[in-house]
């Protein structure tokens, strides 16, 4: 399962790059380019929303991990409605038998 710390640290990687844009090249927009205040201000604008983004999908990763098998299930569909249904009944037997055997550690 992913930690909040590996996701906080995959956020950080892949926001890394803009935020030094919003330090370094906003500044100089602003100050060198004309118009460069709307410019700017439309890459932050993004780069937020691209942080957003990213942050609501590593929620959705997690509430899926919460629930998903941990064990291969190769009789199982692979997509569709009948995965949605039986997904959360398997991960829910995979976790209970990960605990009694001590594989879940």
């Amino acid at each position: 399962m992913s930690t909040p710390n590996g996701q906080a640290a995959i956020i950080a990687f892949l926001t890394r790059q803009p935020r030094e844009e919003e330090i370094h090249l906003c500044p100089a927009t602003r100050e060198h380019v004309p118009g460069g205040d709307e410019i700017a201000d439309h890459e932050v604008s993004e780069h937020d929303e691209a942080e957003q983004t990213l942050q609501e999908l590593g929620r959705r990763v997690e509430q899926t991990e919460d629930i998903a098998p941990t064990r291969p299930h190769p009789s199982a569909p692979s997509e569709g409605g009948a995965l949605a249904a039986l997904a959360p009944g398997a991960g829910m037997v995979d976790r209970i038998r990960d605990a009694l055997s001590g594989c879940g550690r």
